[in-house]
């Protein structure tokens, strides 16, 4: 009897001393300076909530905590745009080797807008220089490229950092509502490499009824 309660004394310290070794070395880990384990992720933010609501919102919970707040952006139109901008770049290059070879400016018909569509039946568009065109053209995308990129389109996702691990845990451990008409999903965030950024911009009714 008295080897047994031996055993079982020896048993429970080596069980204590591997969970102590396990809770310091996780302590460790959680301490280390990665973002995702200060920052929560939200779900289902109203594009018309702005991101002085959001902050504000939290602020009331957890006074002075609160690092940054970041909405995700929709580039599908900036993608779109920067692939029309290749699309002249490349008309133009092809024209100028034409000319090179030919030594003549090659023309071209300008694309049709709107006003000339309706207009259509009773002007005809003249042929302009194709290398000019290609680069007005390829010019107009690069500037509207950079303002989609500056301002891009508004999701519904929204990241909060924090101050402290234990915070950024407490709020990913709550369901937190607004207000009637907007319910936020709330859960710490994932790593960055385990987003899929393309779903972001999917509304939450979208994927509601998907």
């Amino acid at each position: 009897a008295g080897s047994l309660v031996f055993n079982s004394i020896v048993a429970c310290v080596f069980l204590y001393l591997v969970y102590r070794e396990y809770y310091l070395l996780r302590i460790v880990s959680k301490s280390r300076s990665r973002p995702e384990n200060y920052t929560i992720m939200l779900q289902g933010v109203g594009k018309q909530t702005s991101l002085a609501d959001v902050f504000n919102f939290f602020s009331d919970i957890f006074p002075d905590q609160i690092i940054a707040v970041h909405r995700v952006g929709d580039l599908s139109q900036a993608r779109l745009t920067a692939l029309k901008r290749k699309h002249w770049a490349k008309l133009q290059e092809d024209a100028k080797l034409e000319s090179e070879d030919s030594s003549e400016r090659p023309t071209t018909k300008p694309a049709p807008s709107w006003l000339s569509s309706i207009s259509g039946v009773f002007c005809c568009l003249n042929d302009v220089d194709a290398i000019d065109y290609y680069g007005q053209r390829e010019a107009t995308a690069a500037r509207c490229l950079k303002v989609e990129l500056q301002s891009p389109l508004p999701t519904e996702v929204v990241f909060v950092t924090f101050k402290s691990i234990l915070t950024a845990r407490a709020c990913g451990q709550i369901l937190l509502t607004h207000n009637i008409d907007d319910f936020w999903r709330v859960r710490p965030a994932p790593l960055v490499s385990d987003v899929n950024w393309d779903n972001c911009r999917l509304s939450r009714w979208s994927v509601f009824f998907r």
